[in-house]
Order: C-alpha cells, then sequence, then structure tokens
C-alpha cells in the first residue's frame, strides 16, 4: 500500500476547489487515501478560517483596510495625473493672440475724443474673454490711468481690430499708449503685452 500524496496541478487526477487544484494518489484497490482528503478539506477550512483567497493555485493574503487605502490613494492620483497630462495635451499651447504691429488711426485727437487705434494681430481663437488695463505715457515719463475693461473681443476671423481709448483724462501732448492684455480662456489665463501706440492730444 502506497502513501497518499498531495499534489498541486501536477497529476492527471485532480480535485478542483475554489480555484486551488489539489491531486492525491489512489491506493492499488482503487480507493482514495483517507489521508489526501483529510488534507484536502483541512487545508479549505484553514484557508476560509484566515480569510485567503485562492486563486490560479496560489494562496494571497487579503488586504488590510490600510493597504485598500493606500491602493485607492495610489489609483486616484495616477488617474489625476493622467487626465492632467491628457488636457493639457489637447489644449492649446500658447495665448489665443499674436500682436504684430499698432497704429493711431485719428492722431492727433481733441481732449475728450476717443482715440481709434487699429490692433494688427493674429487670434486663433473666439472662446476667451479680455481684460485690458490701459495706462497713457506722456514724454516727461507720467502715466494717466485709462482704466480697465472687460470685453469679449474681436473675431478670429479678421486679421486687425479697432478698439477706442478715452482721453477725458488727458492734457495736451504726446503720449504712448501702453496696453496690459489678459486672456481668461477656459483652461488657463494668458498675458499678452501690447505694442506701444504713439498719438497726440490737442
Amino acid at each position: 500500500m502506497t502513501k497518499s500524496k498531495i499534489y498541486a496541478g501536477l497529476s492527471k487526477t485532480t480535485s478542483a476547489w475554489n480555484g486551488l487544484d489539489l491531486s492525491f494518489a489512489k491506493r492499488p484497490h482503487g480507493s482514495q487515501s483517507s489521508l489526501g482528503l483529510w488534507c484536502f478539506f483541512g487545508t479549505s477550512l484553514y484557508a476560509s478560517s484566515r480569510g485567503l483567497r485562492m486563486v490560479d493555485k496560489i494562496i494571497f493574503q487579503k488586504p488590510s483596510i490600510f493597504e485598500r487605502i493606500a491602493w485607492s490613494f495610489l489609483i486616484i492620483s495616477v488617474s489625476f495625473s493622467l487626465s492632467e497630462g491628457l488636457r493639457r495635451f489637447l489644449s492649446p499651447d500658447g495665448p489665443p493672440v499674436s500682436i504684430s504691429a499698432t497704429e493711431a488711426i485719428n492722431s492727433p485727437v481733441h481732449i475728450g475724443e476717443p482715440l481709434k487705434v487699429r490692433i494688427i494681430r493674429d487670434k486663433t481663437r473666439d472662446d476667451c474673454s479680455l481684460r485690458s488695463e490701459r495706462t497713457a505715457q506722456n514724454e516727461d515719463g507720467k502715466n494717466y490711468d485709462l482704466g480697465v475693461v472687460f470685453y469679449k473681443g474681436g473675431s478670429s476671423k479678421t486679421d486687425s481690430v479697432v478698439i477706442n481709448y478715452p482721453t477725458s483724462s488727458l492734457s495736451p501732448g504726446r503720449y504712448h499708449l501702453k496696453v496690459k492684455l489678459a486672456y481668461i480662456c477656459p483652461e488657463r489665463v494668458y498675458h499678452v503685452t501690447q505694442p506701444d501706440t504713439r498719438f497726440r492730444v490737442l
């Protein structure tokens, strides 16, 4: 009489339970070994009592609550990094406008008469609002605040736009119009400095 043996996925005579393959030899007269059966059921009972999971013939320890929390944070961090990278990859690179030149159309102007300035630019999108901070600087370097304006901006289908600037706070003389632009787009705010425009007030 031969002794019973337990195998894991190696014998042709196998018994599968909960993902764990157990095999045991037969006695010469054909009856299965009681020792093999007791080992089989003993292993099953031990695994169940310890909360073990048997998958693909390998016994894994059930993860603790701290391990689950750590894995959750890791998955969230990786997901956020991927989504942020994808957003930056798909979003346009750089400001939505590039200004090449400006010119005063109606200079010289009288005090209180709006200064009309043609802005020559290449605009690539229309989904951004615009913040315009205007300053007039005279020949002595003194700055005059012309106010801050929020507006939509011109269409991207044209290569230029005409903007009016107030002159009621200015005195007669020569000035440089200085404009700082902030394009408020869905993904971020782009800052653009408009080229200076020379003009004269009578």
